[in-house]
């Protein structure tokens, strides 16, 4: 299938390209179509974007309500939307049909991102992840600043210089993820290196192993490099054990299947039931050795 075009708000565009992510949609569209009509394209609220492939509809984008910017290089336009966040309805990018220059466009996410730095609340923040400002090796981090990292959410811990090996995935003497409630206590993994052990308060989940049940561990200790239950992690709570139900007691069947006897040993009493031939029979008799049906038994309605 050939790549052929984009139908934004219907308005038909050529297409060469895109980059997409939860929260942010990247398109590169060729110069063929005007730029107002861009403009009006995409401004257009709760809008739907779709990819085209030999006029089939293979990829669709729904209710990008926030144009972020479009720049024109290399003979085509970048246009970045995004989902609705906050108050960024105050940055209006494309005023009047004025193309913005780059460093406008780097004013603006600027303006992004400092509008992202001040939402505190955590589930707010994880929505909106795209609007945080990317980890770069090279920049002095201050305590409590946020960035984004592989497609996740990290807070500064310990302020310092980045560098290409403290990513904020690996590093967690300087980073923590601003994760979900649900990953409060994550696995802990031996560290490596001063880089990623443990400060001090960090919690970790790991089998205690007195018990064998999965324990929550809170480190004691910064640079905390020891596997917990061994030195400078306390014990929390651990995981108490489910206890299996009990196997049900097996019930007998008040009729079993008649066999044939081999002497006295193994003959039924008289008042035993069973089945035979889809019959079931009482024993009239002690020491019944007999066939149900032929003697020595009465049939059960």
């Amino acid at each position: 299938m050939s790549l052929q075009k984009i139908v934004v708000n219907g308005y038909s565009f050529d297409y060469i390209g895109s980059n997409t992510s939860e929260n942010q949609a990247v398109f590169k569209i060729s110069t063929k179509e005007n730029f107002n009509d861009i403009h009006q394209a995409f401004s257009t609220n709760k809008g739907t974007i779709q990819i085209v492939y030999n006029e089939k509809i293979m990829q669709s984008f729904n209710d990008y309500t926030k144009l972020i910017s479009i720049l024109y290089d290399a003979n085509c336009y970048t246009v970045t939307m995004a989902k609705e966040f906050n108050d960024l309805s105050a940055l209006q990018i494309i005023t009047d049909g004025i193309r913005p220059t780059v460093e406008e466009a780097k004013q603006y996410r600027a303006k992004v991102e400092q509008i992202a730095e001040s939402v505190e609340d955590k589930e707010e923040s994880l929505e909106n992840i795209w609007a945080f400002p990317k980890w770069e090796s090279g920049i002095l981090y201050t305590v409590g600043k946020r960035v984004k990292y592989a497609g996740q959410l990290y807070k500064v811990i310990l302020e310092h210089t980045s560098q290409d090996d403290w990513t904020p995935d690996t590093a967690r003497a300087l980073f923590t993820s601003v994760a979900d409630p649900s990953e409060e206590w994550p696995y802990w993994v031996q560290p490596l290196g001063s880089h990623d052990t443990y400060p001090a308060g960090a919690k970790v989940s790991y089998p205690n192993k007195e018990t064998e049940n999965m324990g929550y561990w809170i480190s004691d200790v910064d640079a905390n490099n020891w596997e917990p239950g061994v030195y400078g992690w306390t014990l929390d709570h651990e995981d108490t054990p489910v206890e299996p139900d009990p196997e049900p007691t097996p019930v007998e069947d008040e009729y079993p299947e008649w066999v044939q006897p081999i002497g006295a040993e193994d003959a039924y009493k008289q008042g035993d039931k069973v089945s035979h031939n889809e019959q079931h029979y009482i024993s009239d008799v002690d020491g019944n050795v007999w066939e149900p049906g032929v003697y020595g038994w009465t049939v059960e309605e």
